[in-house]
């Protein structure tokens, strides 16, 4: 039924019905009930309170399997993957029913792709692939980029690398599986879906799918309903709203204690809403720096608030080593023409060496979407409402410029894109 309340009721039934030889049975079971409805901090205790007890190996393997995905999305990352070399040992010679084995792989995948291991992405098992296929350390080796495996893990690290039109298929594919059977990853399917078509300017789509699919109370990560909604503010231009919204879900998440997601919403809200805004939320969150990750997310808030160009530089430079290409690209990018003299060309060329780097990965430019195509913000802003059918008068009332800023805005627009009329710009942009 997807009721987190009904979930928690049912394990404090078992707890007053059940001997206490169970103990370890209902307290690992609660552990994973806290892990999916978004409270990770608190499956942890649950979990670590089974595990002092050296109980059997079956509430041993819930309570690993709780303190896995706690630790992963705590921003605990060393830890997370001992934990989750030790499930693969416990499981090497036992056999599980096939979806709990496959909830372990998913968790398991998860931890390595988001810790930076760069495993292979897992085979789709099940008559709708709807599930991971559980493999041994020594099969995760690296995939060509044109495999795809289990589709939300695929999905994810597309997205995460920056592969945006890459990330579609799989993301559409895994929102269609978890909406069936157990759909224990809706929820991350359905937000991570809905963040890669606002990055794409199909916003029609990403409103049609939040009002269909909406993020629910059944998900690991705490935040994600709001962060979906930021993103759709964002692609709307509402960027205070993007800004407030996705603080939110950071917020949410840090409560949750999923401190490595609240970087991710933080630095989301610089991108698609004032930067300081965002700098401000992560100074009064406090949050602590404890992964290479979190440093690159830290580096990329900060410096967007800044605007310096060698911050810009040396934040995209931290996205490049992470895997995140698509922010290593725009941070670059917005470091360009803003020095002079010999700043000017040290930080150009840094700049383009993070670019090309950046590009071998996601593509050319002809693959990306106009935002990353050395738009500035302003012209992303008159571009987007040029392309949903705006007069360039309604466009400078909203944005309260001249309708020749506009015109201006929208020259340059058409040169960088190489393109010369709206219906080209609405193709660009992805408008419907």
């Amino acid at each position: 039924t997807r009721d987190a309340a009904a979930a928690r009721a049912t394990v404090q039934r078992m707890r007053a019905q059940l001997p206490s030889a169970f103990e370890a049975d209902v307290t690992s079971t609660e552990a994973l009930a806290l892990l999916f409805t978004g409270h990770p901090s608190e499956a942890l205790r649950r979990a670590d309170e089974v595990l002092s007890a050296a109980p059997e190996r079956s509430p041993r393997v819930r309570a690993l399997t709780a303190r896995l995905a706690a630790l992963c999305f705590g921003d605990r990352g060393d830890g997370a993957l001992v934990v989750a070399d030790r499930l693969e040992h416990e499981l090497s010679d036992w056999t599980l029913p096939a979806t709990r084995a496959s909830l372990i792989a998913a968790l398991i995948g998860t931890t390595r792709l988001i810790h930076g291991l760069g495993i292979a992405t897992p085979s789709a098992v099940g008559a709708m692939g709807r599930w991971p296929e559980p493999q041994s350390g020594a099969a995760a080796v690296e995939q060509s980029s044109a495999d795809v495996g289990w589709p939300l893990l695929a999905g994810m690290r597309r997205h995460l690398a920056g592969d945006l039109e890459g990330a579609l298929d799989p993301l559409r594919e895994a929102l269609v599986q978890q909406r069936a059977g157990e759909g224990v990853f809706r929820s991350e399917a359905a937000a991570e879906l809905i963040v890669v078509l606002c990055e794409l300017n199909r916003l029609d789509e990403a409103e049609t799918l939040f009002t269909a699919s909406l993020p629910d109370q059944i998900a690991i990560i705490p935040g994600l309903s709001d962060w979906s909604a930021a993103a759709i503010a964002g692609a709307g231009l509402q960027r205070q709203r993007a800004s407030s919204l996705a603080i939110a879900a950071a917020e949410s998440a840090v409560r949750g204690g999923a401190e490595l997601m609240a970087w991710v919403f933080l630095a989301d809200a610089g991108r698609w809403g004032p930067p300081d805004r965002a700098a401000q939320a992560r100074r009064e969150l406090a949050l602590q720096v404890d992964s290479a990750a979190a440093r690159a997310r830290s580096a990329a808030i900060d410096a967007r608030a800044t605007n310096r160009p060698g911050d810009l530089v040396a934040a995209a430079k931290l996205q490049l080593a992470q895997g995140f290409f698509r922010h290593a690209i725009e941070l670059a990018e917005a470091s360009q023409g803003t020095s002079d003299g010999a700043a000017e060309r040290s930080v150009g060329r840094a700049a383009a060496a993070v670019l090309a780097t950046a590009y071998e990965h996601v593509g050319t430019r002809s693959s990306m979407t106009p935002r990353t195509v050395r738009l500035t913000a302003r012209e992303a802003e008159v571009s987007r409402l040029a392309a949903r059918g705006y007069t360039d008068r309604e466009i400078a009332d909203r944005l309260t410029v001249s309708i020749r800023t506009v015109n201006s805005h929208l020259a340059s627009v058409y040169r960088k894109l190489g393109i010369a009329s709206r219906a080209e710009l609405q193709r660009s942009f992805g408008s419907t």
